[in-house]
């Protein structure tokens, strides 16, 4: 990638980024209303990761709502640098672009990404590794890009995987490392295909250590 191009690709991030937009969330309740809110969803503690990451992205759709263009942008480039300290330290990627509900929660830290045009309902539950994945066809328009939409009172396992503009139902439960390529109806659970062994490796007769039994584990496809 060239540098002229990537100047471009980051002017259109700044500009879609520090453009106003209203909330919902925020209009409704106000920053401290949602913040109290995801509060306690985390259990009244703040210093709980999945707290400070929501806490950061209200932070950021709180100051998109700032009508005068030169303090909107000088916030949100303070939230740029929180966004990264969070990113880095507790492995939560979570764009302001998204739109999370009430009662969100994210149950450990460390390999969760949200795509930055996801949407997720209330009350949902996210563990670790979770993936939000690129749904975009058209790579020449960044805002065109659309992310997987997940419902109310979600729970996803985790290391499950939401690729592309898959709609996920109410009430559903997605199994550790369940990769979702289409949509699911409410009220419905999926789960990964059970591991399957098919050898067992024992240790040498004349060998009289205590090496244990070697499963080798393999996904059954079908």
């Amino acid at each position: 990638m060239s540098l002229n191009v990537k100047i471009e690709k980051y002017r259109l991030q700044w500009q879609l980024y520090s453009n106003k937009a209203e909330n919902d969330l925020i209009e409704k309740y106000g920053l401290i209303g949602c913040l109290w809110h995801d509060f306690r969803t985390h259990d009244l503690d703040w210093s709980l990761p999945g707290f400070r990451a929501i806490a950061t992205y209200r932070f950021g759709t709180w100051a998109r709502t700032i009508s005068l263009r030169p303090a909107r942008q000088a916030i949100l480039i303070f939230h740029l640098y929180m966004f990264r300290l969070v990113r880095n330290r507790y492995g939560i990627e979570l764009y302001l672009t998204s739109q999370i509900g009430r009662g969100v929660r994210f149950g450990h830290q460390n390999g969760i990404v949200i795509h930055r045009f996801a949407r997720i309902g209330d009350r949902c539950l996210i563990r670790q590794g979770v993936t939000f994945g690129e749904g975009g066809l058209n790579k020449d328009n960044f805002a065109d890009k659309i992310g997987p939409v997940v419902g109310n009172d979600v729970d996803i396992g985790a290391g499950a995987v939401l690729i592309g503009n898959v709609k996920i139902g109410d009430r559903v439960h997605i199994g550790p490392n369940a990769v979702v390529i289409t949509d699911i109806p409410a009220d419905a659970t999926v789960f990964a295909p059970m591991s399957k062994i098919i050898s067992r490796v024992r240790p040498a007769e004349n060998n009289h250590a205590p090496i244990p039994c070697v499963l080798h584990l393999e996904r059954e496809l079908s």
